[in-house]
């Protein structure tokens, strides 16, 4: 305990001198008064009047109204573990008391802080809130806060006093412990989501604790940007889409919360790339609304409140135009199951966004040279039969990574011809023994079937998994309309299989893909297999060279070229382990060839939506 009490120091020392400019929150300022946080007191009014000049924000505000009420007569949930995690239970909590407290403020309806109350007390009940897993602790603690200062003014002595007490002893405490708050050094999410969960419940309970209170509030701010300076140098996320939605709404949260109390964000904005992470979301939906799904990404994406922040401070009504969609064809609803769902009312109508006024964006290209490399192109935003490629370089030894450096994602005509499978749920693999976040090469993470290069859209060399320590960039890109392109040096992920590797991925004329690969052998041959995972439920080969993909009445033409010997195949991406997650619906397809030894092959690849294109001739993009 005594050494991790040390490093801990050593941490906050040189935090301290690293991120010195950045202002602290001291003890004497005085604190204002419930309810403060993300919608202070007396803020109802106008917050209710801008939801009333929009009619997005009308259904919204009408649709939480709704769901509150439902909640009024739903069972309490129970401190049920799933596997190691309380996190089902935590997120369903935070989703209520939210919902509840949302409603509450914006009717004045006593029967909505009544049950939210109610809630809280229920929670306060548990043993603890899981801190052998600190995500379930913040998520509960977040929940509680809200609840606690939202509805201040109704709970009786008695409530405050168990709900209060319940935040420092199973929330702020136990993240004073050692043994649970190693994410004070980590750089991803858990650092966002566990630093604000913890400093929510700080300022709500500040009147108990304030020297407490201040020391938690202090450490965040030095803490924050480990994860933050990951949004570097332009706001890429290296976890994915996915967790892109977890850790930046939570770090929004809290920057909002400060902003609000404090008037200050501490200097943490200024974090590199973090202000245009918005951009990042933005190119990595696809025409068809589906994710650029790489490292732990489902494979469905929708309405993302954390958007409305970053437009509350850009007003850049580009970054609106997803949202707009997702709204309008989630005719379930489906956004009301976000837990987090009020913020998109107050910092969305809060800042006068309007759903009705959001503009198209002009940028057919994104990219970024960011630790996980990654870059989106399209042919239009709006027209029909649009055409989407995603590349990514990178390594597996990042968070959430999969062996799919130089991968690629390709949708067309709606059709998502080559995609990413994303995400196995962790719960199933870690109960039968899977040694999940364990990345080094012989970790039997890689022996899923979703984490290995095997079904990614990229190269395999001689059966063999890619290289852990290895990492590919992006070395050039162009954003040239007629001809966007990037390149990437894979050799690293290669190892001792090839001299060098290298691979381009371009969209050319707006009207089909190119994906390039030169290899240079050693002094032996290289089996290569060339895969794509696709939603095609048929391949023909309709020449030596010319494959024809087929989903329904859609056509996916596939030209080869440099290849001597081609040995196509196609079968359904079946796992390798029964309790996998499954993939229906999906297959892999792809070729295998050989390489002879000491030389150098350029692979092209021609990837045409519905017809084959005449092409007399094309530039290489691998000299």
């Amino acid at each position: 305990m005594k050494n991790n009490n040390k490093f801990i120091l050593l941490f906050l020392i040189w935090s301290s001198v690293l991120f010195s400019q950045a202002k602290q929150v001291s003890v004497d300022t005085k604190m204002i008064e419930h309810p403060r946080l993300l919608l202070i007191k007396g803020a109802e009014k106008d917050l209710l009047k801008n939801i009333n000049k929009d009619v997005y924000w009308r259904e919204m505000h009408s649709s939480v109204l709704a769901e509150a009420d439902i909640m009024l007569d739903l069972a309490y949930n129970e401190r049920k573990l799933i596997g190691k995690r309380l996190l089902d239970v935590c997120r369903d909590n935070l989703r209520r008391v939210f919902f509840l407290s949302y409603a509450y403020r914006m009717t004045n309806d006593q029967k909505y802080s009544d049950r939210a109350e109610a809630e809280m007390l229920h929670i306060a009940a548990f043993q603890d809130w899981n801190p052998q897993h600190f995500l379930d602790v913040a998520e509960m603690t977040l929940a509680m806060s809200i609840g606690y200062d939202w509805n201040y003014e109704r709970l009786s002595a008695k409530s405050r006093k168990i709900i209060s007490e319940s935040i420092t002893e199973k929330g702020l405490k136990p993240s004073m412990d050692n043994s649970h708050n190693y994410w004070l050094r980590e750089i991803n999410n858990w650092n966002q989501v566990c630093n604000t969960g913890i400093s929510m419940g700080a300022l709500a309970v500040y009147e108990e604790n304030p020297g407490l209170s201040v020391e938690l509030l202090n450490r965040a701010i030095l803490s924050l940007p480990n994860a933050m300076k990951e949004y570097g140098p332009d706001g890429a996320y290296p976890e994915g889409v996915g967790y892109w939605g977890y850790g930046t709404s939570f770090n929004a949260i809290f920057l909002d919360a400060m902003d609000k109390i404090y008037h200050s964000d501490f200097g943490l904005t200024k974090t590199p790339g973090f202000m245009g992470t918005g951009l990042f979301l933005q190119h990595m939906i696809t025409p068809a609304m589906n994710p650029f799904s790489y490292s732990d990404a489902g494979q469905k994406c929708s309405f993302e409140s954390t958007v409305f922040w970053f437009y509350s401070k850009t007003k850049d009504p580009t970054l609106l135009y997803n949202q707009k969609r997702f709204y309008e064809s989630d005719v379930n609803k489906k956004y009301l199951r976000e837990r987090l769902f009020p913020v998109a009312l107050l910092w969305g109508a809060g800042s006068g966004a309007s759903l009705s006024k959001v503009s198209e964006p002009s940028d057919l290209m994104w990219v970024t040279q960011s630790r996980i490399p990654v870059a989106a192109m399209r042919s239009s935003w709006s027209n029909e039969n649009v055409i989407y490629l995603g590349f990514k370089g990178g390594s597996a030894s990042s968070g959430h990574a999969h062996m799919d450096a130089g991968s690629f994602f390709f949708e067309a005509d709606g059709v998502r011809w080559g995609l990413d499978l994303g995400m196995q749920k962790y719960e199933i693999v870690e109960k039968e023994g899977v040694d999940l976040w364990n990345f080094k090469q012989n970790s039997t993470r890689w022996d899923v079937y979703r984490y290995n290069n095997f079904v990614h859209n990229t190269l395999t060399l001689n059966d063999q998994k890619q290289l852990v320590n290895g990492s590919a960039d992006i070395a050039t890109f162009s954003k040239d309309p007629q001809l966007m392109y990037v390149t990437s040096n894979l050799t690293s992920v290669y190892g001792n299989d090839v001299k060098q590797a290298q691979r381009a991925v371009a969209l050319v004329d707006k009207s089909y893909v190119l994906i390039e690969d030169k290899i240079t052998t050693l002094d032996h041959s290289v089996k290569l297999r060339w895969n794509m995972t696709t939603e095609a439920t048929k391949m023909e080969i309709i020449s030596g060279n010319m494959i024809l993909l087929r989903m329904g009445s859609k056509k996916l033409f596939m030209k080869v070229e440099g290849v001597s010997e081609l040995i196509p195949y196609f079968k359904v991406a079946t796992p390798t382990k029964a309790y996998e997650s499954p993939n229906p619906g999906i297959s892999i397809m792809g070729f295998e060839t050989t390489l002879p030894e000491k030389s150098t092959r350029t692979i092209r690849v021609l990837l045409m939506p519905e017809k084959k294109i005449n092409i007399s001739k094309s530039s290489n993009l691998l000299n």
